[in-house]
Parts: structure tokens; sequence; C-alpha cells
């Protein structure tokens, strides 16, 4: 009997352990539109990051080196915020008061060795696949699933995080969020000649601390939101990208233990922007019951749907024909966990949809 019971519970491990989800790389890196230097090593480590999308996270923050630019003067907070909390291991690196750009980190920590400056530590010219790969084989102990819906508006984004272990890991952990955007210009906006930055840090979201112990299997989902600057205008633009970033971090040893990309709704979430069709929710987080409330100028068919946060439908209010004025639609929540969920209102084929928090 006891040989039976050891032998199911590492079968109950091995399945849990089979489900853990690869891991990605973040590599943060510190440039300027005003830096030469950058704009001569940049183009090596942009190519180096397209080889590799399913290996490595790129994300950029812009630094006042040698002088201050657009992208650093409009998003300074956040841009001094995560330069400061490295400063310390780069003081380390090359003295005190110290600061050398074009610069980088892979997961939170230089990728070489032994500290000192002709080492290659954090220069992005002798960042290579190889300091890639040997992050990129080591097991992560969570798994991260993160997707984004924008507002009807398109300048506020909730972003939705749902972190899961798969290996016991503690530490004084925290889930950090930013969004990032690529852009080309068709003339350099600084005086180094670059026309293409990729994955500028343009919102950094409150950080979230987390628990600081994790068992196998502990999951829980967090929430970003706020309004982002993606719809910026920069003159001389030829095309942009966007999305958001979420990483778990150790702030002990500054250690990355995972990254995820948010740059997709979640499945079978369709974000339609009609500012004509508006609702709310109430109460919201909802236990077992939620309202949904909402003021028709016309008559119109009505459908509530509930999504969870990967996109699958796990309720539905059949839909119905409603009379002009206010009106209210109870959803039930009984069976639902605790989580994040969209609910989806249609209302004459037009949709909208909002983030539904449930907490048991």
């Amino acid at each position: 009997m006891k040989k039976q019971i050891l032998t199911i519970a590492m079968m109950a491990t091995c399945a849990i352990a089979s489900n853990a989800q690869q891991r990605l790389v973040l590599y943060e890196e510190f440039t300027g539109e005003n830096c030469g230097p950058c704009a001569a090593d940049n183009p090596g480590l942009e190519t180096l990051m397209a080889a590799n999308t399913s290996k490595v996270v790129h994300v950029t923050y812009m630094e006042p080196v040698p002088t201050s630019g657009y992208f650093y003067l409009s998003d300074q907070a956040d841009n001094d915020t995560r330069s400061q909390y490295y400063f310390s291991s780069f003081q380390t690196l090359i003295g005190a008061n110290s600061w050398f750009t074009p610069s980088g980190l892979r997961d939170g920590v230089f990728p070489d060795g032994a500290l000192g400056y002709s080492g290659g530590e954090g220069i992005i010219s002798t960042f290579t696949q190889t300091d890639i790969d040997s992050e990129y084989n080591v097991a992560s102990p969570f798994n991260i699933v993160a997707t984004r819906v924008f507002n009807a508006a398109k300048d506020s984004v909730t972003i939705t995080a749902k972190v899961t272990a798969v290996s016991a890991y503690s530490g004084t952990l925290m889930l950090r969020c930013v969004w990032v955007k690529t852009m080309n210009f068709t003339a350099p906006p600084g005086n180094n000649g670059e026309t293409h930055f990729e994955n500028v840090v343009r919102k950094m979201f409150a950080d979230q601390t987390i628990p600081a112990s994790w068992t196998v299997g502990m999951s829980n989902t967090y929430t970003f939101k706020g309004k982002i600057s993606h719809l910026d205008t920069f003159t001389n633009t030829t095309g942009v990208d966007s999305m958001g970033v979420v990483w778990i971090q150790n702030d002990a040893n500054k250690r990355v233990a995972q990254v995820a990309r948010a740059n997709s709704a979640p499945t079978g979430v369709n974000e339609i922007t009609n500012s004509d069709v508006n609702f709310n929710i109430h109460p919201n987080p909802a236990q077992n019951a939620a309202m949904v409330n909402f003021e028709l100028n016309n008559e119109a068919q009505v459908q509530v749907s509930v999504f969870d946060a990967l996109g699958r439908e796990v309720s539905a209010v059949a839909a119905q024909k409603m009379a002009a004025g206010v009106q209210n639609i109870p959803v039930n929540t009984s069976g639902l966990a605790s989580g994040i969920y969209y609910i989806k209102m249609n209302i004459d084929g037009n949709s909208i949809t909002k983030p539904l928090s449930i907490v048991k």
C-alpha cells in the first residue's frame, strides 16, 4: 500500500512538472536617442533579439545620456525609477556615481560571471546567443499567462496576469508590468541618427507585492490598469507597435523568475470600440452575483457573456429584447472561482468588454 501511494504521489508530481511553462528571458536595455555608442551597438542587439523572439523579451529604458531627449523627458519618472533600481549594481561594476549607456541586464543581473568592465558586464555589444541560451535553459518556477483589454477609447488598458507556481519558490517577490512601444521614424528624433526604437517603455504600472512563498500548484491572478500613451503622437513615424510585459522579480537579489508578453486580448473577447455602448458592474469585486446596469436609448437585442482570463466563455445570459430606458441584468457568479473575468455585452451587434473581479 505504501508503495502504491508513493507511486501515485510521484505521478502527480510529474503531471505538475509537465505543465511547466518554458522560461522566457527578460533583457532590459538602457539607451538613449542622443547616445552615439547606442546608435552603433543597437542594430546588432536588435538583430539578435529578432532571431530569438521565442526566447527573450526585450524592454528598453531611455536615459539622459549624454543629454536628455524627448523619450526620457516625456516619461522621466518611470525611466528614473528603473535605472535607480539597478544603479547600485552599476556602481559596483564601474565605481560610485557612475553609469554607462548602452547597457543591459539579463533577468535582472549581468550576464557574465566576474565583475569588471573589461569582462563585458552589461555591455550590449558583448551580449550573445550563448547568454540567451544559457538563461533560457534554466527552468522557471512560474507560469505566467498575460492578456490585455483596451477600454472603448483605447486610452486605457487592463492587463491580467495569472501566475502559477510549478515548483516551490520563495523570496522578496514583486510582480511588475510595463507598456512598451516600438517605433520607426522617417527622421531621427534625437541627434545620434537612430530612426528605429524597440519596445521603449511608455508606462510603468505600480508594482504589486505577491506572496513571499509559493508551493507547487499555487495560483493567483493579478490586474494592472491605467492610462497608456501608446497612442501618443510622434511626428515622422512610419510604423508603431505596442504591448504589455509582465514579470516576477526577487528584490533580494534582483533575479527575474519569469516574464510574459501581454499583446493580445483573451481568446473570444472582441475589443469593439463603440462609445455609444456602455454599462456598469455592481458590485465589483463580486462574490456570488453581480448586476450589469445600463441604459438603452431604443429597444434593442441584448446579450451578456462572461469569459475567463484565457478567453473561455464560462457563463452567459440568454439574448433578449429589452425596452428603452435603464436596465439591469443579473449575472450568477456563484460557480466561478476567485480571479479576473470579463463581461462582454452585445447590444444589437455592438459589443464592449469590461473586467470583473471575483473574490470568494
